[in-house]
């Protein structure tokens, strides 16, 4: 997958402060922090703003490293890619002509040859707004209450209408509560008698029954209320127990939210691509996720940062791969 120059300016730019451009400047990356507009009630997310220094043009091999490993050619032919693309720059500029730079902004020279940027305005390399957007609060309409206090003020007012009727509504809820009560006691009442009389008292004449058919000579042994009360309480615990170990575990729910980022993208083919490659490599769990208006690459997800960490200190030193970490 070939990918230009400018597309490596702003994949490096979601990682790196100074991106150098050997032979043509410096872009700087500022994070911006969430803004509120109180005149308009607009909210607007974190955002990034890009700079640029023609005066920062030393030889660093960041983007030649990057075009090394992102494209897989040799580190000449990033160099010659990297040559052909300042010159067009400068040859462009001195005819008059914007530089476009895809989702970072153009390059233009200024009436005394100096160098011009302009950010594209979409361009955000803020990670902290991933998946936010702005917006607006719309101020809540207060309801008209003009009619509803003619209303009120033509009713009658005077202490002797309103007491009979709060008085009234009182003593019904009252009843009303009462007969409720009444009525849970006389359930209650009925309920427990059936208890009593299917676990003692037909039990015990059955038993005596039972005793005088066969011999008429022994007595029967008086059953103490209190000691089977206390067997029939035992007996409803042992049941509830053994209700509730038979209830379902809950279910653990994994809730990794943290990604060591391999690489970003506008477009989903490019990100689906990088998907299969990884997963070539070996990394079994490589999977792609949009955020915001570009498609993010990632290698695997972690449920701590220690885990997140010792697995990227593997993939840069082990495997020599690049890669950030993102939270949510």
């Amino acid at each position: 997958m070939m990918i230009s120059i400018a597309e490596a300016i702003s994949d490096l730019l979601f990682v790196r402060d100074t991106v150098v451009v050997p032979g043509l400047g410096a872009f700087v990356r500022k994070p911006c922090s969430a803004q509120v507009d109180l005149e308009t009630n607009r909210f607007s997310m974190p955002s990034s703003e890009i700079s640029f220094d023609a005066g920062l043009r030393e030889d660093n091999d960041m983007i030649i490293k990057y075009l090394v490993n992102e494209i897989g050619i040799s580190e000449n032919e990033a160099k010659r890619m990297l040559f052909h693309f300042v010159s067009d720059c400068f040859n462009s500029m001195k005819s008059g002509q914007k530089v476009q730079l895809k989702d970072i902004g153009s390059l233009s020279f200024g009436p005394e040859n100096e160098m011009l940027f302009e950010q594209d305005p979409a361009a955000n390399y803020n990670t902290d707004a991933f998946g936010l957007s702005d917006f607006a609060l719309e101020p809540v309409a207060n309801e008209p209450i003009e009619e509803h206090i003619e209303e009120t003020t033509s009713a009658p007012t005077s202490a002797e209408n309103e007491a009979p009727v709060e008085e009234k509504h009182d003593e019904g809820g009252t009843r009303e509560l009462g007969k409720g009560v009444w009525a849970f006691m006389f359930a209650l009442l009925f309920i427990m008698s059936g208890l009593l009389y299917f676990k003692v008292y037909r039990p015990h004449f059955f038993n005596e029954e039972q005793t005088a058919a066969t011999s008429a000579d022994t007595e029967v042994e008086p059953v103490d209320p209190q000691v089977l009360a206390e067997e029939m309480v035992g007996d409803l615990t042992r049941q509830i127990i053994r209700e509730e170990q038979t209830l379902p575990l809950p279910v653990t729910v994994n809730n990794d939210t943290i990604r060591i980022i391999a690489g970003c993208y506008d477009r989903e083919e490019p990100a689906e691509r990088m998907v299969n490659s990884l997963k070539n490599k070996g990394y079994v769990n490589a999977f792609k996720e949009k955020r915001g208006e570009r498609w993010f690459v990632a290698y695997d997800r972690y449920h701590t940062e220690e885990e997140a960490h010792k697995a990227l200190r593997e993939i840069r030193e082990v495997r020599g791969e690049k890669g950030w970490i993102l939270k949510d």
